[in-house]
């Protein structure tokens, strides 16, 4: 049996609700070893988190070797479309670090390439010869079909289906239990709310509502305010 010290030792970006889940997700299928958490200097509430330390993000290379310690952004994927978990993958990208995919032994994964720092849950199905990119979350029970091709930084809600040859593009939130028809292109920053069925490409910062499937056309700049489907309203 792998011992603790055998694993390689990884760092998690946050404090908070997504990296108690991320930690335990590691924890039960024994995937690293946690050996601490980053964060803004201005959040360093207590100098430990969970029984480890907590770095400040500022000066993090003064702790921790980049070139022995992986990483992983576990701040929320829910809310505004992924832009903070954006945002600090690519600061701690330009400080050095490489990232993990977090993979579930229960997930059947069938990529032809893949990048890093995705987060693949437990029964998730990613489709035979499908691309995907970096920092990706793809929640319980979602699928991506066959020959599908997804870039970064996008969200997979629970049971969010996408079809084969379909092409994703980047900080794209699907909602749960929604459904992507095949061949299909899907632009960056769109927004497919719960239980909304797509069956035509759709262009950048498209936001669709459940149950009638509606497609309204926003501003980038209110894209990644979005809390949920509900915001719609500010498009009015």
């Amino acid at each position: 049996m792998e011992t603790r010290s055998e694993k390689e030792n990884l760092v998690i970006f946050g404090i908070g609700k997504q990296a108690s889940e991320v930690v335990d997700f590691v924890q039960r299928y024994g995937l690293y070893n946690i050996i601490g958490f980053i964060v803004d200097k201005e959040y360093m509430k207590l100098p430990q988190y969970m029984g480890k330390p907590v770095y400040p993000l500022e000066d993090v290379e003064s702790y921790l070797d980049v070139r022995t310690v992986k990483a992983f952004v576990a701040i929320s994927w829910y809310n505004y479309m992924n832009k903070y978990k954006r945002l600090k993958y690519e600061l701690l990208k330009k400080k050095g670090f490489h990232f993990v995919n977090l993979i579930s032994p229960l997930a059947s994964v069938n990529c032809h390439s893949i990048g890093e720092g995705n987060l693949i849950m437990d029964y998730a199905y990613l489709g035979y010869n499908s691309e995907i990119g970096d920092n990706n979350t793809f929640c319980a029970l979602s699928l991506l079909g066959h020959n599908s091709r997804m870039e970064s930084h996008n969200v997979l809600a629970g049971r969010a289906s996408i079809a084969g040859k379909t092409e994703i593009g980047n900080q794209n939130y699907f909602g749960l239990c929604s459904i992507v028809f095949n061949k299909l292109k899907i632009g960056n920053k769109c927004l497919i709310g719960g239980g909304s069925i797509v069956k035509r490409d759709i262009p950048d910062f498209t936001v669709t509502t459940a149950p009638e499937s509606h497609y309204k056309q926003a501003k980038e700049k209110y894209i990644e305010s979005y809390l949920s489907p509900k915001s719609i309203e500010i498009l009015k």
